[in-house]
């Protein structure tokens, strides 16, 4: 008797596994949220130490989002990105508003607070595991601890 009822908890979990479908982005270590915890000025090798600040980065699926979380207007601003393992892309930069629809960032003097100067930017990742995070553009290298 034991062994039946063993047997059918074993069959009906099994089929639970069969038609579950684990869905993941492919974004690795990318994916979560990222805090900016400095700002290193290539071409002078000065250094912002931002680790008071509240400037985050997330990455879901096939965005990525960014906020100052002390900044009182609460502007959020995404972007499409492509990520391989050595690069990421980020294109398609528009202010979040969920009334009235996305606008595209025309102003990029906004995003410079995020570490973001072109559209598109291009970030060469030099470090990222699941704990930090070093991009680098052509001026800037910005690291990220995940939050």
């Amino acid at each position: 008797m034991k062994l039946k009822y063993f047997s059918h908890i074993l069959i009906v979990s099994l089929l639970l596994l069969v038609g579950c479908k684990l869905e993941t982005s492919g974004n690795g270590a990318l994916d979560g949220y990222w805090k900016l915890s400095a700002v290193d000025t290539l071409a002078t090798g000065g250094t912002t130490d931002l680790t008071d600040s509240s400037i985050f980065w997330s990455v879901q699926k096939n965005l990525l989002t960014v906020r100052d979380n002390n900044d009182a207007s609460n502007k959020e601003y995404v972007f499409r990105f492509a990520h391989t393992d050595s690069t990421l892309v980020l294109t398609d930069g528009q202010l979040y508003n969920r009334s009235s629809g996305n606008t595209t960032v025309e102003d990029m003097s906004v995003l410079h607070p995020f570490g973001i100067h072109h559209q598109p930017e291009n970030f060469k990742i030099d470090h990222l595991t699941h704990r930090r995070m070093y991009l680098r553009s052509n001026n800037l290298r910005l690291i990220f601890k995940k939050f």
